[in-house]
């Protein structure tokens, strides 16, 4: 559990930066690696702390298999068959766990209301600025969104989103294992908001990056299952509440 929650964390907020809603595409395949930074928010405070940098591999064969590599050599996420696998490694034994449940539990916050998590809030706008930017060798266009976040105030930071078909599957195979996890619901918001020309992600300010991005064809082991899942209630069956 203590292996599992720090990367699911790490989920929830790259998913946050990159819901977009896309048009559904048959993607050919690909590898892309990105950086983040976050800013974790202490007990007791309402306000980040110091940012913490993430470097992830997103690899996709089409737009519902996945593997994601999270800053760490032996824990990835997996989607596949419409789930969302955990994989880890410990003591050399590993373990994949079925994040279905877990899926239904998240889904069932963000229906309740309970999950405001969404830095976005709400999009009150997304203007292009006139600007270019040239991310990963690839060329594209600044726009600044404007949205009022979980706590009623008003936020604008600067994207720059491209054209680019590899970018877009990019995005799209990305948006599939938020979907896997979250559901459809927090993508929604965003649909008719983003632009139509222009619905690649490459970077926003300091949260989000592209460092590389290649059309490739990856072989079916990198999605394969190295052993038998095991669902979210086994692992609560094995902890202890003192």
């Amino acid at each position: 559990m203590t292996r599992l929650m720090p990367v699911l964390t790490r989920l929830g907020s790259l998913g946050a930066i990159v819901l977009l809603s896309l048009p559904s595409a048959t993607l050919a395949g690909g590898k892309a690696t990105i950086s983040t930074n976050q800013q974790p928010v202490q007990p007791g405070q309402s306000t980040p702390t110091d940012k913490t940098s993430e470097t992830t591999t997103i690899t996709w064969r089409d737009a519902e298999t996945l593997r994601m590599d999270i800053g760490d050599d032996t824990d990835y996420m997996l989607v596949r068959d419409g789930k969302m696998y955990m994989v880890s490694e410990s003591e050399g034994e590993i373990n994949v766990m079925d994040l279905s449940g877990m899926s239904a539990m998240v889904q069932a916050m963000a229906s309740s209301g309970i999950n405001d998590d969404n830095p976005f809030g709400s999009i009150e706008s997304i203007e292009a600025t006139g600007a270019t930017a040239n991310v990963a060798g690839i060329a594209g266009q600044v726009y600044r969104i404007t949205s009022i976040n979980a706590n009623s105030s008003p936020e604008t930071v600067d994207a720059v989103l491209t054209d680019d078909p590899l970018v877009i599957e990019m995005t799209q195979a990305y948006l599939t294992s938020i979907t896997a996890m979250a559901g459809p619901a927090l993508t929604q918001a965003f649909e008719s908001s983003l632009p139509d020309d222009n619905r690649g992600l490459l970077s926003m300010e300091d949260q989000f990056r592209i460092d590389s991005i290649n059309r490739s064809d990856p072989p079916a082991a990198t999605f394969e299952l190295p052993a038998e899942p095991v669902g979210l209630e086994s692992l609560l069956e094995g902890i202890t509440i003192e």
